[in-house]
């Protein structure tokens, strides 16, 4: 009997090992067999346990994904690069189910402080409707965007109301001129009144009681005059500054309001102005602004230096004028600030964008998108993602939610609000519900695109844009008989040819 390398001779017959072993043959060679085959077995069942064990653990993961709260809406952006940064970790395998859980915990307490912040911003809004004082909308506009840009995530942070008044910029956007410089007086009149009519010092402000005799307030009655208008409202007007005592100017300089607003007159004049004013300079300019808005101006501004400064806001000499001609001047404003690279014009056309209410925020579609820049993020994702007919495949799912202005540029915060696309683990697809989009205003976009975007502001707000240029007035109500009928606009859709002819012209 003869063995060869490969096979075993029997008789002379060579048979493969493969044979002699699936024989039963060779014991030991068959028990060898039978071991790598449950080796095997037992690699597969534990590989596909392991399998399973991933898929539940991503389904824990994303079913807590899901728990984390919605955050304030400037948020959203925040809550968004976070969860992308938590799967990342998982996915890398840089922290296991139990670790990025835990970071989920943390970022759903995050939630939590974030809509606190928005709450308080609604409500400091809506306290502030009562103030005369304060535009709403320039004030509205600067609570949000310090919500976004402020540190909020810090633990030591808290939401400040009137955090705006140590930002002079930002103060003299906000506060209106003539409506604090009247309540300055009314404020103040009504005070002097009071004191000397119930003969008691304690209804003076609390920095003056203790430190001015009756004698001096009976005194100050003399400075005042008090009108009465056709509906039996009262007012008071300055009649002689040299009758307030000097105390009662230094309460009036240091109201935060009014304290804005004569700095910001100051600045005028003196333009290239770098040391701090003094208290005489503040309360001569007190004196100047209160007197001026009693009907007798103490000295002159020069307009005509303001006005070159600001080439859009040049007066032009009218006999009539019509809503039309109100809409036209309205709209013109509001493209030349939006385009102009000037930060301060930029931002308050960006802050006209912001919805005013409930209800009027703005639905926008490709069409309207594209006419504006067609170099924006939603177009390149559906780009990439093969979607040829873009209208049909979003609808009038896009959502105006902000505005962001870096460097005098203004880009709109777009939120797709549609079912997601496209599908994965993650169930959010390439492209997930309630993602935001940054779509930038080019410098050079046609007055045609950015008159559909103004005419569904303007809509649904029902104001028309003042600009910054008009200090301390108030954005005008839309007439009625200008607004568009029906509800097309509140879909994206594209305003009515009238209404367009008469912004582009």
């Amino acid at each position: 009997m003869a063995k060869g390398a490969l096979g075993v001779y029997y008789g002379g017959e060579n048979r493969g090992l493969a044979q002699v072993i699936q024989r039963g043959q060779d014991p030991y060679l068959s028990s060898m067999l039978r071991i790598a085959q449950q080796e095997k077995a037992d690699k597969e069942k534990a590989q596909e346990k392991a399998e399973l064990k991933k898929e539940k653990d991503e389904e824990k993961l994303w079913s807590s994904i899901e728990n984390v709260g919605d955050l304030y809406y400037a948020h959203e952006g925040y809550k968004v690069k976070k969860l992308n940064e938590i799967v990342d970790l998982y996915s890398n395998g840089d922290v296991d189910l139990i670790g990025a859980r835990k970071q989920l915990l943390e970022l759903s307490a995050q939630a939590s402080k974030s809509r606190a912040l928005g709450s308080q911003l609604s409500e400091a809004v809506n306290l502030a409707e009562k103030d005369k004082r304060i535009d709403q909308s320039a004030y509205e506009g600067y609570l949000r965007k310090t919500l976004v840009t402020d540190d909020w995530t810090n633990e030591g942070y808290e939401f400040d109301a009137n955090g705006f008044y140590a930002n002079q910029a930002a103060a003299e956007k906000i506060i209106k001129e003539s409506e604090t410089v009247k309540a300055v007086l009314d404020n103040l009149g009504e005070s002097v009144m009071t004191t000397v009519s119930n003969k008691d010092l304690g209804g003076l402000p609390s920095t003056m009681v203790g430190k001015i005799t009756m004698t001096e307030v009976v005194n100050a009655k003399d400075a005042f005059e008090v009108v009465v208008d056709k509906n039996g409202v009262a007012s008071f007007r300055l009649k002689d500054e040299s009758k307030l005592p000097p105390l009662f100017y230094d309460n009036i300089i240091a109201d935060d309001a009014m304290r804005v607003v004569i700095v910001k007159n100051l600045n005028k004049r003196n333009p290239n102005r770098t040391t701090p004013y003094t208290r005489d300079e503040m309360i001569e300019e007190a004196q100047n602004l209160m007197l001026m808005y009693s009907g007798k101006k103490t000295y002159t501004q020069d307009v005509e230096t303001d006005i070159k400064n600001k080439p859009q806001y040049r007066t032009t000499t009218t006999t009539t004028t019509t809503d039309k001609d109100k809409d036209k001047v309205a709209f013109t404003n509001f493209y030349d600030n939006l385009v102009s690279g000037d930060m301060d014009l930029a931002q308050d056309a960006s802050d006209y964008m912001l919805p005013n209410k409930v209800g009027s925020e703005v639905k926008l579609n490709m069409a309207i998108l594209n006419s504006i820049s067609s170099d924006n993020e939603l177009n390149r994702l559906l780009d990439i993602n093969n979607i040829k007919n873009k209208d049909r495949e979003i609808g009038n799912n896009l959502r105006l939610i902000g505005t962001d202005v870096t460097d005098g540029n203004v880009s709109l915060v777009i939120r797709y609000e549609g079912e997601s696309k496209g599908g994965s683990w993650r169930r959010k697809g390439w492209l997930p519900k309630d993602s935001d989009f940054l779509i930038p205003i080019p410098k050079n976009v046609s007055r045609a695109a950015i008159a559909n975007l103004y005419a569904l502001i303007r809509d649904r707000k029902q104001l028309d844009y003042g600009g910054i240029g008009e200090v301390g007035a108030e954005r005008q109500q839309v007439s009625p008989t200008n607004l568009n009928k029906g509800e097309a606009n509140q879909g994206g859709q594209i305003p009515d040819i009238e209404t367009l002819n008469l912004l582009k012209d």
